[in-house]
C-alpha cells in the first residue's frame, strides 16, 4: 500500500488525469458569430454605441436637470482642474483622476489635504464613463456626478472646503463671475459649481477599442 499512495505515483497519476481531461470531459463548440450578428445581440441587451457626435453624446449622458451646453462643459472642464477649490491650492479634481492614467490616481488608498489618506482605505475611483453608473462613490450613496462632484471638495481628507468658501474664493476672479453669469444667468452658488463639474464629467466617455462599436 505504502508503493501505491508513493508521492510519485500521485503525481503521476495527477499529470495522467490533466492531460486526459479534455478527453473525458466532453467538450461544447464554441458558437461563431458574425459582426452583424454581435452587433443585434449588444443591442438587444440595451448596450449602446459608442456616441460619435455631440448629439449622440447627448442622449447617452445628458442630465434634465443640468443640461449640457458646450459652455457649461468648458467652465466645468476649467473647474475640475482649478486648485481653488482645495484648501491649500494645491490639490484638484485632475489630481486624483488623471484622465490619461485611467481616471483615476493609480493608489491603492486616496491621498488628499496635507497627506491625509482617505479613513475608509478607499481608492479613488475612475471617473471615465462614471455618468453612465446608476449610482456614484464606492457606496453608492450619491444619485448622480453633479451630486459627487461636491463630496471630494468638502471631505476634510481630501479638499477640505466648504461650499461658502469656494464661492468667495471664485468671486475673486472676474473671469469665473462672468462666465457663471454667461452659462447659469446668475452668481457663482456651489450647487452651480457641482453641475458645471458634473456636466464636464458626462463628456468624459471612452472610446478605446472595446467601446468602439457601433449600432
Amino acid at each position: 500500500m505504502k508503493r501505491i499512495f508513493h508521492p510519485i505515483n500521485i503525481t503521476l497519476l495527477v499529470v495522467t488525469l490533466i492531460i486526459l481531461l479534455p478527453f473525458i470531459v466532453q467538450q461544447k463548440a464554441t458558437p461563431k458569430y458574425s459582426d452583424s450578428q454581435l452587433r443585434q445581440i449588444a443591442l438587444s441587451g440595451n448596450m449602446l454605441p459608442t456616441p460619435t457626435t455631440y448629439k449622440e453624446l447627448l442622449k447617452v449622458v445628458d442630465n434634465p436637470q443640468n443640461r449640457l451646453t458646450p459652455k457649461k462643459i468648458a467652465l466645468g472642464k476649467e473647474l475640475f482642474n482649478e486648485p481653488l477649490l482645495s484648501r491649500d491650492r494645491d490639490i484638484t479634481c485632475a489630481s486624483c483622476h488623471i484622465l490619461n492614467q485611467g481616471g483615476d490616481d493609480n493608489l491603492p488608498t486616496a491621498i488628499g489635504y496635507r497627506g491625509r489618506a482617505n479613513p475608509f482605505h478607499l481608492n479613488s475611483p475612475t471617473v471615465l464613463n462614471s455618468a453612465l453608473a446608476k449610482a456614484e462613490f464606492w457606496n453608492g450613496c450619491a444619485k448622480d456626478v453633479e451630486e459627487q462632484a461636491g463630496g471630494p471638495v468638502q471631505a476634510p481628507f481630501e479638499m477640505n472646503m466648504t461650499p461658502k468658501e469656494v464661492v468667495q474664493r471664485l468671486n475673486r476672479v472676474p473671469s469665473y463671475v462672468k462666465k457663471f453669469k454667461e452659462v447659469f444667468g446668475k452668481e457663482i452658488s456651489f450647487e452651480n459649481v457641482r453641475k458645471a463639474i458634473g456636466a464636464y464629467e458626462r463628456t468624459l466617455i471612452t472610446h478605446g477599442t472595446y467601446d468602439i462599436f457601433r449600432g
